[in-house]
C-alpha cells in the first residue's frame, strides 16, 4: 500500500463519525422544528378567546402543556455528553425538554390574565401544571392566580422546590404547598386563605402583609420567616418551628400553637391552656 492508501484507510473512522454527527444534528434540528410547531399550536389554542374558541379546547391545551416538561415524552430530545481523559472515556445520553422555559413563561403569563382567571377549570389546570416542571427557578409568579392548585407533594421524598420564587400579590387560596421547599420564597401581600402548608420548608420566607387566615402550617419549618403585618387569624402552627420568626403587627386571634417550637415570648403570654392565641 502506498501513502495515499494509508491516508484513506486511517481517515475512514473519522469520515464515518463525521457523517453520523452531521446526520444526528440534522435530525435534531428537524425534531426541534417539529416540537416548536407543536408548542406554537398548543399555545395558540390556549390563548385563543375568539368566537370559535371554547373552554374545553383551552382546558385540553392547558393539560397538554405539561408534556413539554416530560423528559420521556414526545417533546423531549436527547443530548450526548462525552467525557474524555487520559485514563477514562465515557459517553452519557440525557434527555432534556427544550421548550420547558417557554411553556413556563406562557403558563405564568396566563395565570395573571383573564384567560386563566375567568375560567376556573383552565386556571387550575395551568396552576397544577407547574408541579410537573423540572425547574421553576426564575419563573415570575407575581400576581398569579394559583387558587386550589397542588404545588406540594405526598411526602418529603417528593418535595417540590419553590425556593426563592416570588409570589408577591399572588392568590393561593386553598392551594396546597404541603411538603414544598419554599426556603427564601416571597409571599408578600399574597392571598393565602386556607392554604395547606403542612410539613413545608419556609425558612427565611417573607410573608409580610399576607393573608393566611385559617392557613395550615402544621410541622412546617418557619425558622426566621417574616410575618410582619400578616393576617394569621385562626392559622394552625401546631408542631411548627417558629425559631427566629418575626410576628410584629400580626393578627393572631384564634391561632393555634400547640407543640410549636420557638414561639415568641409576646405570643406565649397570650396563649390559653389549649395553646390558642387570644
Amino acid at each position: 500500500m502506498d501513502l495515499k492508501d494509508w491516508i484513506q484507510l486511517l481517515a475512514l473512522p473519522f469520515v464515518g463519525w463525521l457523517s453520523t454527527a452531521v446526520f444526528t444534528n440534522t435530525k435534531r434540528a428537524q425534531r426541534l422544528k417539529l416540537i416548536g410547531e407543536s408548542f406554537d399550536a398548543i399555545s395558540q389554542q390556549l390563548t385563543d378567546t375568539g368566537s370559535g374558541s371554547s373552554s374545553q379546547r383551552r382546558l385540553i391545551a392547558a393539560v397538554r402543556m405539561r408534556r413539554f416538561f416530560d423528559k420521556e415524552g414526545e417533546f423531549a430530545i436527547s443530548e450526548v455528553l462525552i467525557k474524555e481523559s487520559i485514563k477514562h472515556f465515557s459517553i452519557k445520553i440525557k434527555f432534556v425538554c427544550p421548550y420547558e422555559k417557554d411553556a413556563l413563561s406562557v403558563i405564568s403569563a396566563l395565570l395573571k390574565t383573564p384567560v386563566g382567571k375567568d375560567d376556573p377549570q383552565v386556571q387550575k389546570a395551568l396552576a397544577d401544571s407547574l408541579a410537573y416542571a423540572n425547574d421553576l427557578s426564575g419563573v415570575d409568579l407575581q400576581g398569579a392566580d394559583l387558587s386550589n392548585s397542588f404545588l406540594g407533594a405526598k411526602s418529603s421524598a417528593e418535595q417540590m422546590s419553590l425556593r426563592e420564587l416570588d409570589f408577591f400579590g399572588a392568590t393561593l387560596i386553598k392551594a396546597s404547598l404541603k411538603y414544598a421547599d419554599c426556603g427564601g420564597a416571597k409571599f408578600v401581600q399574597a392571598e393565602m386563605r386556607e392554604c395547606v402548608m403542612d410539613y413545608g420548608d419556609f425558612a427565611s420566607a417573607d410573608f409580610r402583609g399576607a393573608n393566611l387566615t385559617k392557613a395550615r402550617l402544621k410541622h412546617a419549618n418557619l425558622e426566621e420567616a417574616n410575618f410582619q403585618g400578616a393576617d394569621l387569624t385562626q392559622a394552625n402552627f401546631a408542631e411548627a418551628n417558629l425559631s427566629g420568626g418575626v410576628f410584629n403587627g400580626c393578627k393572631l386571634e384564634g391561632a393555634q400553637f400547640k407543640g410549636a417550637k420557638g414561639i415568641p415570648i409576646e405570643i406565649m403570654k397570650r396563649l390559653d391552656t389549649a395553646s390558642i392565641y387570644h
